[in-house]
Parts: structure tokens; sequence; C-alpha cells
């Protein structure tokens, strides 16, 4: 899922397998319009099980996306922040 202006780019269409860029259940174009219970629902319904954030939403469209409880989400990249906080873990070195 990513905003609509991430489908201008090509590669995107070789994605979508000949359905328009950011119409395919597995690619959708998601804006503020954009019914994100039923976006999820049909992503859902290709087998997917996690929904993979790419660029070009404002985070509150991603943290409605992922409350929809599908069993993950990721990001692509530094495009979106982190949508809840990361736990530190303190590292310590093996000892020599």
């Amino acid at each position: 899922m990513a905003g609509p202006s991430f489908f201008v780019d090509p590669r995107t269409h070789a994605a979508t397998f000949g359905v328009t860029p950011g119409q395919a259940p597995w690619m959708k174009a998601i804006d503020a319009r954009t019914d994100i219970r039923e976006a999820v629902t049909l992503a859902k319904g290709t087998s997917a099980t996690a929904i993979k954030i790419y660029a070009n939403l404002p985070p509150d469209l991603v943290k409605k996306i992922a409350a929809r409880r599908i069993a993950r989400a990721w990001r692509s990249g530094p495009t979106v922040r982190s949508i809840r906080p990361r736990r530190r873990r303190c590292w310590t070195p093996a000892p020599m």
C-alpha cells in the first residue's frame, strides 16, 4: 500500500500484472477517501499475511492500516516513521 503518486513509477506496472497500478488489491493506492477496512480485507483475500507500506502515506493512514489487525505491517526503507516506539535493548559485547 502506498500513496497514489507512488504508482507513477513504471516498475509498479509489472507488479500489478495488467491491473491498473494502484487498483490491484495487492498493490493498492491509499488516500484520505480510501475505505481502509475494505482495502485490507481485499488484500487478505489475495492470501496476504502482511501489508507492506511503501511511500507517500501520511502517518494517520499508516496507523489506520496497522490497526486493521492483519498479521504484520512493515515499511520500505525510511519512507514512513515507525508507528510504535521501539523498545530499547541493551547490547553488551560477548567476552573474549
